[in-house]
């Protein structure tokens, strides 16, 4: 049974968690792996790592898209340009 203590132990680790993953990445990684604690306060350390990992994800897949699109764009423009060259 969860009590109200849990849960904010809960809330701080995950936010401890987010934060340690996102500014001291090596440190998250060992100091987390390391604990074999079952607490709610790691378990939300777990839990922030995990989340901030997702979104750098989508961050990383979403600068590639931007960068794929500015790519073919500029091909584009390319082709256009050379086109004009023979008129």
């Amino acid at each position: 049974m969860e009590t109200e203590q849990d849960y904010k132990d809960y809330i701080d680790g995950y936010n401890n968690g987010y934060l340690l993953r996102k500014f001291e990445p090596e440190l998250a990684k060992t100091l987390i792996s390391s604990v074999k604690e079952n607490h709610p306060y790691i378990q939300g350390m777990k839990d922030g790592k995990a989340r901030f990992e997702t979104e750098l994800d989508k961050d990383i897949k979403h600068g590639i898209e931007q960068h794929n699109k500015m790519t073919s764009q500029k091909e584009l423009d390319k082709t256009a340009d050379k086109g004009k060259d023979d008129i």
